[in-house]
């Protein structure tokens, strides 16, 4: 017998423990255990497939009837990690999960390792943006709200501005815009942030050139009123220049040539 059907037997295993309509609590247990195993075996022969179906089945096990929430988040991730192999759009929807469960678990560290996770992997996802209330409610929100919130700002300014950036290249300038003006305001007196609001100034600034065209320069004035201090920065220059060219120049092109720009500046947040 070959690995594989040595999960496959597994797999089998574990669907007759889950047949009869009272569970008992061992059972459950080891049902949940087959399924693992079988995951780890698929996994192992890059049966990637069949590793999320057996991870999803142990995650659903582990929720609804162990309540053990640490332990569905682990199974969820697992198999949120297996999609991104063939089904990268439905990804979203086990690391999701995963974040949901490990709030529950009250394991910070399970949060902001899958939501780092969900981050990394955004662009493979294709988040749409009328799946972004659901997204964003789901994960940094509600982390935000089940914890306190000095033990959370490091991690939920530096996870709103990396999906800020994101949002900017699906063109949803409109969210990004709410996310990048949060970083500044929840952080205009953390000395320690400065270098993330300066970039999230150049971003929304750019963000508001794109959308008010020959307009922007009193809307970014307006918005400069959120952060004084970026006036006197490099950013603010390159900005004014964009501005000014933007009157003579093709204006779309430019800007999708300065966001590029924006985009690849060393970004600090990599020291917290």
């Amino acid at each position: 017998m070959n690995e594989i059907e040595d999960a496959e037997r597994l797999e089998s295993q574990a669907e007759l423990l889950l047949n009869p309509k009272t569970f008992l609590m061992k059972v459950l247990e080891l049902a949940h255990d087959m399924l693992v195993g079988a995951g780890a075996i698929y996994l192992k022969s890059e049966c990637f497939e069949h590793a999320a179906d057996a991870y999803e089945k142990a995650g659903g096990i582990a929720e609804t009837f162990m309540r053990k929430y640490n332990l569905a988040a682990k199974n969820y991730e697992l198999s949120g990690s297996c999609k991104l192999r063939f089904q990268p759009y439905v990804s979203i929807v086990y690391f999701i999960k995963a974040v949901s469960q490990y709030i529950d678990a009250d394991d910070r560290g399970g949060v902001e390792r899958c939501s780092e996770l969900i981050v990394q992997n955004i662009d493979k996802c294709k988040i749409e943006k009328l799946s972004f209330p659901k997204f964003y409610d789901q994960t940094v929100e509600r982390f935000v709200n089940s914890v306190p919130k000095h033990r959370t700002r490091s991690f939920i300014t530096i996870f709103k501005f990396k999906f800020a950036k994101y949002l900017c290249t699906i063109k949803d300038y409109d969210h990004a815009l709410i996310l990048f003006e949060e970083v500044i305001v929840t952080n205009s007196e953390n000395n320690s942030f400065k270098e993330l609001i300066e970039l999230s100034c150049s971003y929304s600034c750019l963000i508001i050139i794109i959308m008010k065209g020959v307009d922007a320069q009193k809307h970014i004035d307006e918005f400069c009123q959120l952060c004084p201090d970026f006036k006197g920065c490099s950013k603010y220059v390159l900005i004014k220049r964009i501005v000014e060219s933007s009157k003579n120049d093709n204006f779309d092109d430019l800007a999708d040539d300065v966001s590029v720009r924006l985009i690849t500046d060393k970004e600090p947040y990599h020291r917290w």
